[in-house]
C-alpha cells in the first residue's frame, strides 16, 4: 500500500501499475530503468517511482524490437534517436540489414552441416559398418566437416 505522501496524478503510473498493465515483471522494469531504456518521470517524497502513461508504448515497443532480436543496447540506441525527437527508421533498416546477414550465414552454416550428415550417413550406407575402423571411429575421423 502507498502511503498519503505518495500521490500520483491521473496521468502517473507506479511500477506496480506498469507491472499489472504492461504485464511484465517489476525486476524487468527496474533492469530496464538501470539499463537507461526507462526514465521516470520523478519519484514521490519516499522514493516511489513515478512513470508516465505513455511508458506501456515505450515497453510494448521495446517487446517488439526484441522480437525482431534487436539487443537491449540496440534499442537502447534508437530509444535515443526517439527521444533526440527523430525518426529512428533508417537506423533500424541498418541494423535489420546486418541482422538479415547474420540470419542468411547461419542458415547456409546449417545447410552445409545438413548435407554433411547427409554425405556421411550416404557413404556409410554403401560402405557398409562392418568396414569401420580407425582409431575410434572412422566415421568421425574421415569427416570433412570442420568445426
Amino acid at each position: 500500500m502507498v502511503s498519503k505522501g505518495n500521490v500520483k496524478r491521473e496521468d502517473e503510473l507506479f511500477v506496480s501499475d506498469i507491472s499489472r498493465i504492461c504485464k511484465i515483471n517489476k525486476q524487468t522494469i527496474y533492469y530496464y530503468e538501470r539499463l537507461g531504456l526507462l526514465k521516470p518521470k520523478r519519484r514521490t517524497p519516499s522514493g516511489y517511482r513515478v512513470f508516465s502513461k505513455e511508458t506501456c508504448d515505450r515497453i510494448e515497443f521495446i517487446k517488439k524490437a526484441q522480437k525482431l532480436k534487436l539487443k537491449l543496447r540496440e534499442i537502447k540506441q534508437v530509444l535515443r534517436i526517439i527521444d533526440s525527437g527523430k525518426k529512428p527508421c533508417r537506423h533500424i533498416l541498418d541494423l535489420i540489414d546486418v541482422k538479415l546477414r547474420r540470419a542468411k550465414k547461419i542458415l547456409k552454416d546449417i545447410q552445409d552441416y545438413i548435407n554433411e550428415l547427409k554425405r556421411i550417413r550416404r557413404k556409410w550406407r554403401r560402405k557398409g559398418l562392418s568396414r569401420c575402423g580407425g582409431k575410434y571411429c572412422s566415421i568421425i575421423e574421415d569427416t570433412k566437416y570442420n568445426l
